[in-house]
């Protein structure tokens, strides 16, 4: 299965996913996270604008999108999340649906 399609499961399922990412600075780091979207970054004012994998990372809580090249592994782990613990806005503009209730 592919990253994305894992990815997208895990949102679907309301799974924690552990991510490892190939960093310039530090090498590889695992991430704990919750999978937020895929899609266009909001932030980025870039001419080419690529998709990523938002998602919030556990340990730091932060925000992150990371860049599909730079993903090395995904799982999904058995631990659930609620997204109203997470997701504290009024979401708008996800690009992936998902039955999130109020958080859809």
């Amino acid at each position: 299965m592919e990253f994305y399609d894992i990815f997208v499961q895990a949102i679907h399922d309301k799974k924690i996913i552990k991510v490892t990412e190939d960093t310039e600075e530090k090498g590889r780091i695992e991430r704990t996270a919750i999978p937020y979207d895929f899609g266009k970054s909001n932030r980025d004012n870039l001419a080419e604008n690529p998709d990523k994998f938002h998602m919030y990372h556990l340990e730091t809580n932060h925000t992150v999108a990371l860049l599909p090249e730079k993903i090395v592994a995904m799982t999904v782990t058995d631990d659930s999340f609620d997204p109203a613990d997470y997701v504290t806005w009024t979401p708008t503009n996800w690009s992936l649906p998902r039955d999130w209730g109020a958080q859809s």
